[in-house]
């Protein structure tokens, strides 16, 4: 997907449970009987060395647990995003109906994108911070932006890579505030947000 030249790569989903995540609710087979995952959805081979908490699908999906943290993430390949986006807020609202159990403190709406550039400290000085004040004695930079947004935070956070700068955008859900499933079915006004941000904050006119 692009977007005024913004090249989207992942989508995720990030559910933060009050207690590590139980390990036997990340297989494959579970997964699928218990609704979470389509029954269409085919797992890639077990590559040596991954976590057994990690589970890919061929169509660019994974889910995995790591301590607290239990992940559904979507990679895009090529600058097109698939129709079939919204089927990790579909799996991870399965997946907290599957584990009602469970006490959820926060959930992650998040995207990283990169934009390529030919001078990324450059792009960031200008876009960023006061041209008067250059970051050429600085070896990485990495600035950090934050904003309400609805009854969350919409975090920022710009780093200057070799030749392109990288994004990452966290819509941060507390949930002393919101159900589990009410934030994560906020995905779309969130993804509108990031649209709006990076047409009108950061787009070729800036």
């Amino acid at each position: 997907m692009t977007q005024q030249g913004w090249i989207t790569q992942t989508a995720t989903v990030v559910l933060i449970a009050e207690r590590p995540i139980n390990p036997d609710t990340l297989s494959v087979d579970i997964l699928r009987e218990s609704g979470v995952t389509p029954q269409n959805w085919e797992a890639t081979p077990t590559e040596e060395g991954r976590p057994r908490t990690f589970i890919a699908y061929t169509n660019g999906v994974s889910i995995s647990a790591q301590n607290t943290r239990c992940v559904f993430q979507k990679t895009f390949n090529d600058e097109t995003v698939a129709d079939d986006v919204h089927q990790i807020y579909e799996a991870a609202k399965r997946y907290v109906d599957a584990t009602r159990l469970v006490q959820y403190r926060f959930v992650g709406i998040n995207w990283t994108l990169h934009l390529a550039v030919p001078d990324p400290k450059d792009w960031m000085q200008v876009h960023l911070l006061n041209p008067d004040k250059p970051l050429d004695r600085y070896r990485n930079i990495e600035i950090k932006l934050t904003a309400p947004f609805d009854s969350s935070l919409c975090n920022l956070t710009f780093a200057a890579r070799s030749e392109h700068v990288a994004l990452a955008f966290n819509y941060h859900f507390n949930m002393r505030n919101i159900a589990p499933r009410e934030a994560i079915d906020k995905w779309l006004q969130c993804d509108l947000n990031r649209r709006c941000v990076l047409t009108e904050d950061f787009g070729p006119s800036s």
